[in-house]
């Protein structure tokens, strides 16, 4: 093509640019939020207990809340989720060896003085007096989150607890709580703010 006027060219440069430099700016055109999310959990100190996800937030009586599943021999659950959805969840674990404690356990996502990606110690998650419960959320089509669980000695050593928290933290929503041996738990669903 034969540009005759220097106004041509011009234009022409201009309307290369518009459509390149998105392209050269990030490497690809944006990619789409995929419509669902492949979470694959890996949960360490545990081959027992079962896993469930869910998700309520305060001010609404909405709720929702997956099947269990159990911790595979590999240490793993695999879930598939709305990718919207992921945001404000929280991670409920039935653990059989914990004594009665008057509680659903949930999955601490972030210990107070926890860097979202820091990893914690089980030390660390004992001695937290605060955390948070509520995943932040992702819009990856496969997001891999690792939990740990411990266990902790309560009335007078003749009762055992479990503690279970994120590491690395996972960037998180509110409510921040005060926690109990640095455990997390809830009496009906864990409500996000």
């Amino acid at each position: 093509m034969k540009i005759k006027t220097r106004a041509g060219a011009a234009f022409l440069a201009l309307v290369l640019a518009a459509v390149v430099a998105p392209l050269t700016a990030a490497g690809a055109p944006a990619a789409e939020t995929p419509s669902r999310t492949r979470l694959v959990i890996r949960v360490d100190g545990c081959s027992s207990c079962t896993l469930n996800l869910a998700r309520a937030f305060s001010g609404t009586n909405i709720y929702w809340r997956s099947r269990g599943k159990k911790v595979g021999s590999d240490g793993k659950v695999v879930f598939y989720v709305p990718t919207k959805r992921t945001r404000g969840l929280s991670f409920e674990l039935a653990v059989p060896w914990q004594d009665f404690t008057d509680a659903v356990l949930n999955v601490v996502t972030r210990d107070v003085g926890q860097a979202a990606g820091e990893s914690w110690s089980a030390g660390q998650a004992k001695a937290a007096t605060h955390a948070f419960g509520c995943w932040a959320g992702t819009n990856r089509e496969t997001a891999r989150l690792h939990f740990h669980v411990a266990e902790f000695a309560f009335n007078d050593g003749k009762s055992t607890g479990a503690v279970a928290w994120a590491s690395p933290g996972l960037k998180s929503l509110k409510p921040e709580v005060r926690t109990w041996h640095g455990s997390l738990g809830n009496q009906e669903i864990f409500y996000c703010s």
